[in-house]
């Protein structure tokens, strides 16, 4: 059994340590790539929103309704065999590709577009919709913090394996 003082003076010191490895730094890049994919693909998949309501094709801009999809173009995504319900970003160049996931210099987890097409394109969408599209939801950061919560333990362990 270990006592306080060798807790103290033993262990605490390699989780320190480990706090300054890579073996952290695999965790963080970890839980960004997890909160990415869950953005992803509510985003590209699912064709929600942050406000969970989908990427809808008709906007208010002004007094007039305007929709996304013009009739020709809908008639060819359904000869297609493609869905016609929400905006279909997924279709939009390297959009998608061009999601990535992170560590900011504070240390944060972010989630951004490595390009500034991509950049150009989210702030359009978002805009011109007027909502976030991009922001993740409640529900995914709950599901970042539960990722964390079982993933931190096992990297502790991992650190007071270490010798």
């Amino acid at each position: 059994m270990i006592t306080l003082d060798d807790f103290i003076t033993q262990e605490i010191p390699k989780i320190s340590r480990c706090l300054r490895e890579d073996e952290y730094v695999n965790l963080i890049d970890l839980a960004a790539n997890f909160l990415m994919l869950k953005i992803d693909e509510r985003v590209f998949d699912d064709g929600l929103a942050s406000d969970g309501d989908t990427i809808d094709s008709i906007v208010q801009a002004s007094t007039a309704v305007i929709a996304a999809y013009a009739d020709a173009y809908t008639k060819k995504r359904l000869s297609d065999g493609l869905q016609v319900n929400y905006i279909d970003l997924k279709y939009t160049g390297q959009f998608r590709e061009s999601l990535t996931s992170g560590e900011d210099e504070d240390g944060n987890i972010t989630v951004g577009f490595a390009d500034q097409r991509g950049q150009e394109l989210r702030r359009f969408h978002e805009e011109y919709r007027q909502k976030d599209i991009f922001i993740p939801t409640e529900e995914e950061v709950e599901d970042l913090v539960g990722f964390l919560n079982e993933e931190f333990p096992k990297f502790i362990q991992r650190c007071l394996a270490q010798s």
